[in-house]
Formats: structure tokens, C-alpha cells, sequence
């Protein structure tokens, strides 16, 4: 807060209502660590994404630079049911890859969400997307989410989208907009 009296009233109106402890500043919260500037936060999960290698076995994957391969093809995807005998942590690895998409890595969101399609019908091309994704993360772990101060006080927000119907030669339809 940059306000300390307002930052004193907000903690004793607070206080009349649940009790509270001061602990400090925040530092992580929900596997997220947060750093902070007199003009900055944030964050990163480099940490999550170093126990999510470990716990697939990519601690020393070759590096991916690009979250999908380059020259996949979407509509070689197929949407039949998986073979029961081949069991992969798909399910598992999604769940993880969209937790860091929706906190602190918004890169790989479209990626996430196209694979998420495949929850009932993955295969070992799917899981081998699914790790792509992870070795992308891996490589690109000390990248985090920063949000600046305006210089002049003002929130100014900017976002960008891009919808593009065309390429998604699967249903021609959009995953965002």
C-alpha cells in the first residue's frame, strides 16, 4: 500500500472483523513467488515448473524454444478413443500446464486449451505435445508475469487478441476473441 493511513484504518477495520496476523510482505502464495519493486510485481513459477520436470522425468530434456513443433500438422489430430493398454499422465500434466497458463504464463494458454480437447481420447502423439509444452516451459522457466506502475499514476490497460478462423483446419473455429 502506498498509503500507510489508509493502510493503518483498512487493518483495524479489518481486525474487528478476523483476527489477523502481519507476517511481512508477500513472497509466495499458491506456488507462485512474488517480487516486488517500488514500480513493479511479479511473478513466476519457475519453481513449479522445475518440480513438474522432475516429476515427468525432463529434468534434462533437450531444449523447445517454441511451445508446439513448428511443422505440426492439426489436422493429422485424431479424435478417437485411446487405447486403454496405453496409459499416459495426460490428464495430470493438462491440469498442471493449465494452472501455470491461467497464473502466470499466458504463452502457453492456447496450446493448453487445444490439447485439454484430448482429455477422453489422448495418445502418445498427444503426450508427446503435452511434454512439448513442458520443455518449452522448462526452457523458458525464468521468464515471469510483470506488472509496471504507469509513470503517470494512470492505469492504462493494453491487451491484444488474435482471432483467426481460418487456420484451425480441424472445425474452423476460434479458441479466442
Amino acid at each position: 500500500c502506498s498509503d500507510m493511513v489508509y493502510y493503518e484504518k483498512f487493518k483495524k477495520a479489518f481486525g474487528t472483523a478476523f483476527e489477523i496476523k502481519e507476517i511481512g510482505n508477500l513472497e509466495f502464495i499458491l506456488q507462485m513467488k512474488v517480487s516486488r519493486t517500488p514500480n513493479s510485481i511479479s511473478i513466476s513459477q519457475q519453481l513449479y515448473i522445475e518440480d513438474l520436470a522432475d516429476q515427468y522425468g525432463l529434468v534434462d530434456a533437450k531444449p523447445k524454444h517454441t511451445p508446439f513443433p513448428a511443422n505440426f500438422k492439426y489436422d493429422s489430430v485424431d479424435f478417437t478413443k485411446s487405447n486403454p493398454e496405453e496409459w499416459f499422465p495426460f490428464r495430470n500434466l493438462i491440469g498442471a500446464l493449465f494452472w501455470l497458463a491461467r497464473k502466470s504464463r499466458p504463452d502457453i494458454f492456447w496450446y493448453v486449451v487445444f490439447l485439454s480437447q484430448f482429455l477422453h481420447c489422448h495418445d502418445a502423439v498427444k503426450w508427446y505435445l503435452a511434454k512439448h509444452v513442458l520443455k518449452y516451459l522448462i526452457t523458458t522457466k525464468h521468464f515471469v508475469l510483470k506488472f509496471t506502475k504507469a509513470s503517470d499514476g494512470n492505469l492504462k490497460l493494453h491487451a491484444y487478441c488474435d482471432s483467426d478462423w481460418a487456420s484451425n483446419v480441424l472445425d474452423r473455429k476460434s479458441y479466442s476473441g
